[in-house]
């Protein structure tokens, strides 16, 4: 029997936590993850940090509930994960994995994922990835085509500039958790800061995937992955 996540408000106070997790892939020999115990509570900013193939990722789609644990269990509040229907969980994260995609629509409808969009809430997104200014800059603003599959008049923003516009399409969905697995690769290390800056203060729990993160002015809670 599945039962229903509350709604956004109630899970906002919720504290995550991993007993005992372990993880392996298919057909591994040994656990990409093994023994994880750690609590995340609201407001909290947790950066992981790790070598190539430590399982950074791994423990970020395994909080999302991609992935299901090998052994142990995550808790989110007092109730095991696998207790609620997936999809029912999963509107509570908004999450920016490395393999994000961007499609050859208009800039509001990536954001704001085909919904009637917010202006206020769009615009917000834009600032906090500091996108706002080049995205008013455009032909149409928010109404201007990515690519140029489509519309010959699209733009086509550097890489980095791209994945501050998936990340302004987590900050839009607006949900308790948010989770960033090294969205910022391409990005300089200033305008890196920044957007795990912004975060600070937030409700819920920001969780940020990725080594470069791990530098001693980021006031935040560390869990170093061997």
């Amino acid at each position: 029997m599945q039962i229903k996540v509350p709604a956004n408000e109630a899970v906002s106070g919720a504290t995550i936590r991993f007993e005992n997790v372990c993880f392996r892939y298919p057909n591994a020999q040994q656990d990409t993850l093994k023994n994880i115990n750690i609590t995340i509570n609201p407001g909290e900013t947790l950066l992981i940090v790790g070598e190539n193939g430590a399982g950074k990722s791994t423990f970020a789609k395994l909080l999302c509930g991609l992935y299901k644990p090998t052994q142990g269990r995550i808790l989110f509040g007092e109730t095991d994960i696998t207790a609620y229907a997936p999809q029912d969980y999963m509107r509570h994260f908004a999450a920016v994995f490395q393999d994000y995609t961007l499609f050859a629509m208009s800039i509001s409808e990536n954001i704001c994922a085909m919904h009637q969009p917010m202006p206020e809430r769009l615009r917000d997104a834009l600032v906090k990835v500091n996108m706002f200014d080049k995205v008013a800059a455009t032909e149409n603003v928010e109404s201007t085509s990515l690519y140029r599959i489509f519309d010959e008049n699209g733009v086509e923003f550097s890489g980095g500039e791209m994945q501050r516009l998936a990340i302004a399409r987590a900050i839009y969905k607006d949900t308790p958790v948010l989770i960033l697995d090294e969205p910022t690769a391409a990005c300089p290390y200033i305008k890196g800061v920044r957007v795990v800056d912004v975060y600070r203060g937030e409700e819920g729990c920001a969780i940020n995937v990725r080594i470069f993160f791990s530098c001693a002015d980021l006031t935040a809670k560390g869990m170093p992955l061997k």
